[in-house]
């Protein structure tokens, strides 16, 4: 700091000088992103019917649409826009940027401020051994301006603000991973309710048939073509068709439910548009990131990394508390008993001071709390591999799952077809008259119970492709620009903390 010029403005002086020191850059400490050995690529089959990968293709921001299905993109949009986790997370970003701006002003910026002060005061010159023998009353009028600053010698106060904006990085991965979520629950409830709706089709198809049969055997009866046993068991038939309708209705009205929560409806679940499997087309290409890019594209990883670096943060504030802290102050004001005299020269009175606070003796404990932010960034880090290696398994999963859907669907048409091929040989000879009614109506009965599930087959088949959408994180633009730059050095090891971690370097202004 330069010397004091009494013949300048002192105030201009000292908050200049204390604006210089402010403005120095410190870089105490350099981060170094987490790394993690990942396979090359994902093991996918070559068997889908459907369905075939776009091997290092990033999924659409508004990947829903691969559905094309009006109405459920409308439904996702209500629900993005209404749905209380999104305002509670964007709620959570506003307040981790508004503690940000807060530390921000008070430990980077030096503390200005104007204080003035009237007072009356009384002195009895018989009780202060003649120093004021004139003793009696009077005002006393004062006017300073205040300065105080804190420069960060070591770094501890660019760390701590270093672990607010990671804080703030992962708010607004927490609010990514709440899109993700809430566009995926909102495909996954539309296709289960398609898939209840045709099995609960079915159901109905198949309990008018076996009524159909009823009727049959009742006729057949009167003839004494069929026995009171051949009754029973074809109203046993029914009666367990018809037990499963309450179960599926059940599953219906408690998925309308659910939508209307995710959209924000509370309980206006008959207005929900209603959703026939039909209306659904499967995507036929699917994106695939590379494994590699996975920490640069689902929001929970880098949600992770966010914690990992407020923990490294942590770390550097740890260390800073070993060093000395240093402290200036400032003031320049009047002081005056005459309140016409308070601006003139020969009332001013100034300060400037320091105080400089190094620790001595504190029984081990500040570095004590360096190992402890230690072994708490070893904890962060742990999780952050864990949660790599969980998004790693959610994408081998979901290509797992996408396979089977395939294979099963593939075996359940090939018994439909086998079914539906017996009904039509039991029409035949019917027409021929070597059938009876009662062969075709079992044909048509046997074509229906191979159906029953179908429908729940092919949204599983829906279900599982959005969840290969959600464990590739998503589309990446979704992100906001400030969070995807956080993430952009992500680069993929996973070592210790003293093999990896920061490195000191000295600090330029």
């Amino acid at each position: 700091m330069g010397c004091c010029n009494v013949r300048k403005p002192f105030a201009l002086l000292l908050l200049g000088s204390f604006l210089t020191l402010s403005g120095c850059s410190y870089s105490p400490w350099i981060y170094t992103p987490p790394k993690a050995e990942v396979p090359v690529g994902f093991k996918t089959s070559s068997s889908l019917r459907d369905q075939h990968f776009a091997v290092g293709q990033h999924p659409e921001a508004d990947w829903w649409k691969g559905f094309h299905h009006a109405a459920l993109n409308a439904l996702i949009d209500e629900a993005l826009t209404h749905q209380p986790t999104i305002a509670a997370a964007q709620a959570a970003i506003q307040e981790a940027q508004a503690d940000l701006e807060v530390s921000r002003g008070q430990l980077l910026t030096p503390q200005v401020g104007l204080s003035t002060s009237v007072m009356r005061e009384h002195i009895n010159s018989s009780n202060t051994g003649g120093v004021f023998p004139f003793g009696g009353s009077f005002n006393l009028y004062n006017a300073a301006l205040n300065v105080s600053y804190s420069p960060d010698l070591f770094g501890s106060i660019h760390e701590a603000l270093d672990g607010l904006g990671a804080k703030v990085d992962l708010e607004k991965f927490a609010l990514e991973s709440s899109r993700l979520n809430l566009a995926g629950n909102v495909v996954n409830a539309a296709a289960r309710e398609a898939g209840l709706r045709s099995q609960r089709a079915i159901i109905v198809k198949l309990v008018e048939t076996q009524q159909t049969q009823i009727d049959l055997v009742k006729a057949r009866m009167k003839l004494g073509a069929a026995s009171r046993n051949d009754l029973l068991a074809a109203e046993g038939a029914i009666e367990l068709t018809r037990a499963t309708l309450p179960a599926v209705d059940k599953a219906l009205t408690q998925n309308q439910n659910l939508l209307a929560r995710l959209v924000g409806r509370g309980e206006q679940a008959q207005s929900l548009p209603v959703f026939e499997l039909s209306e659904f087309k499967l995507p036929e290409t699917l994106p695939l990131s590379l494994p590699s890019e996975l920490a640069r594209q689902r929001p929970d990883i880098l949600a992770a990394e966010a914690s990992l670096r407020a923990a490294n943060a942590a770390v550097g504030v740890a260390d800073g508390n070993l060093y000395p802290s240093l402290s200036l102050t400032g003031s320049y004001g009047r002081s005056t008993n005459k309140l016409s005299d308070l601006f003139k020269s020969q009332s001013s009175l100034w300060s400037l001071g320091g105080n400089l606070v190094a620790p001595l003796i504190d029984g081990g404990a500040l570095r004590a709390k360096k190992r402890s932010a230690q072994a708490a960034y070893d904890q962060v880090l742990a999780q952050y591999r864990d949660t790599l290696l969980q998004a790693l398994q959610g994408v081998s999963d979901a290509l797992a799952a996408i396979d089977e859907d395939s294979k099963t669907l593939d075996a359940q048409r090939a018994v439909i077809a086998n079914a539906k091929a017996s009904s039509d040989l039991a029409q035949a000879q019917l027409k021929i008259g070597s059938g009876t009614q009662q062969q075709v109506l079992s044909a048509r009965v046997a074509v229906l119970q191979a159906e029953v599930n179908l429908g729940q087959q092919q949204a599983n088949r829906l279900i599982n492709t959005v969840a290969l959408y959600e464990a590739l994180g998503g589309g990446w633009s979704t992100q906001s620009p400030s969070a995807s730059a956080s993430a952009s050095s992500a680069n993929l090891t996973t070592e210790s903390y003293s093999s990896h971690h920061l490195s000191r370097v000295e600090a330029k202004p």
